[in-house]
């Protein structure tokens, strides 16, 4: 089955004959010199996550508004708070040099931004790139906007940035753009592939440049015009493309439903990982599997997940609830290996700081009543708090319910 698959992947447990077996194939000489190994976590005296207090379980079922039975953390959010921050305040990252990795990069807005935070050099510039970029459709789902790319505040640092995106148009739309920015020489590599459980072949919509809702599923009903592109598991990618044999600073995966099939193919890349960004939804095989499933998997390879929607983190490692196992809308979960302990204490803080904000308590409040998209409502109300003042303002919930982001309230 998928989970007996998962848990053989993904267990921190070897036999000692297994063990001996990887070391001696990890020391295979070449040309007579022994190969390089890459970085592997030592999990063996990591502290495990804080179960949640009764205290701090009240707080997310009141703020996510659980009892409604939906989940309040729908749509975008914005990492600067923690990742960000922690990319620009601090001169230990815990690697010498900056590893990134995006799977299903789309247009490479993302990727971009994430190497110019991890490697801090300016020629990484958002702005310009969006204009190399040409007429490519906006983003339909998240995208830090150009304008608020990070700030240069270290020497650059020496690094990569893997940009994977399987389709044709839109890879070679984010070809020709770095090409033309020289980013080439910078180890930005752009691959034409998609990344699943094995390494071969699979069919991929052949559709226009910048489109970001299709997927492999999308080639099973004959709908699309489908091409066969170049497949690898993660862990045979990072062999043959990643230069690098230290740790791997951020790895983004965003592949229309099939986040855990990446996972599935990715047991060494993970061993190596600081920070994991993945989406959650019913699509691809998220509908046969949970997201705890994932939270539970990820905790035993030592990382701390969290649910994120706008600035705020709500912590799922130890604070899991059944209602999640239902719930499937699309939603972002990041996660950070307990090694990384200044960008973990950057995430816990946020998590607390979120449980303490009396304000969500107050959108889900109304927001719960709504028969539209939550995520709408809720982005909908922050900016109209920003813009009133008053949570509970009558102006803030007409403009909301005449614009049609909430349907009138049972």
């Amino acid at each position: 089955s998928e989970l007996l698959l998962l848990h053989s992947i993904f267990s921190p447990m070897e036999s000692k004959a297994t063990s001996l077996l990887r070391n001696i194939s990890a020391a295979n000489c070449n040309n007579g010199t022994q190969e390089e190994k890459a970085f592997e976590h030592d999990n063996g005296d990591l502290q495990r996550a804080e179960k949640c207090t009764e205290k701090q379980r009240d707080k997310i079922q009141a703020q996510l508004a659980l009892k409604s039975g939906s989940v309040g953390v729908e749509g975008c959010y914005d990492s600067s708070s923690w990742l960000g921050s922690f990319f620009t305040e601090e001169t230990d990252i815990g690697s010498e040099s900056f590893i990134g990795i995006s799977v299903g990069c789309n247009r490479g807005d993302d990727a971009i931004q994430t190497a110019r935070m991890g490697m801090m050099d300016d020629e990484f510039d958002a702005v310009t790139y969006t204009k190399a970029l040409g007429s490519l459709p906006a983003h339909v789902a998240c995208r830090n906007p150009p304008e608020k790319q990070a700030n240069i505040s270290y020497p650059k640092r020496l690094g990569e940035m893997h940009c994977i995106e399987p389709m044709p148009s839109t890879f070679k739309a984010i070809e020709r753009a770095t090409t033309e920015m020289s980013l080439d020489r910078k180890k930005f590599v752009v691959t034409h592939a998609a990344i699943s459980t094995a390494s071969g072949f699979v069919k991929f919509p052949d559709a226009k440049a910048g489109e970001e809702t299709l997927g492999i599923g999308n080639c099973e009903d004959g709908k699309f015009n489908c091409v066969d592109v170049p497949m690898y598991s993660l862990d045979s990618y990072a062999d043959q493309f990643v230069q690098g044999k230290g740790p791997i600073n951020v790895l983004q995966i965003d592949v229309e439903g099939y986040d855990f099939n990446v996972m599935f193919g990715a047991s060494s890349v993970l061993d190596r990982t600081l920070y994991l960004e993945f989406e959650h939804s019913g699509a691809g095989t998220w509908g046969s599997l949970h997201v705890q499933d994932a939270v539970k998997l990820l905790d035993g390879k030592g990382f701390t997940c969290y649910w994120a929607s706008d600035n705020y983190l709500w912590r799922i490692t130890q604070c899991y609830f059944d209602l999640y196992d239902s719930w499937k809308e699309w939603s972002n979960v990041v996660c950070v290996h307990r090694s990384n302990t200044k960008l973990l204490e950057r995430m816990e803080n946020n998590f607390l700081k979120t449980l303490a904000d009396p304000t969500l308590e107050e959108k889900a409040k109304f927001c719960k009543m709504c028969k539209g998209p939550w995520g709408r409502c809720v982005a909908r109300l922050t900016y109209l708090i920003q813009k009133y003042g008053n949570t509970n303002a009558t102006q803030v919930k007409l403009e909301i319910m005449e614009r049609g982001y909430c349907i009138n309230p049972t």
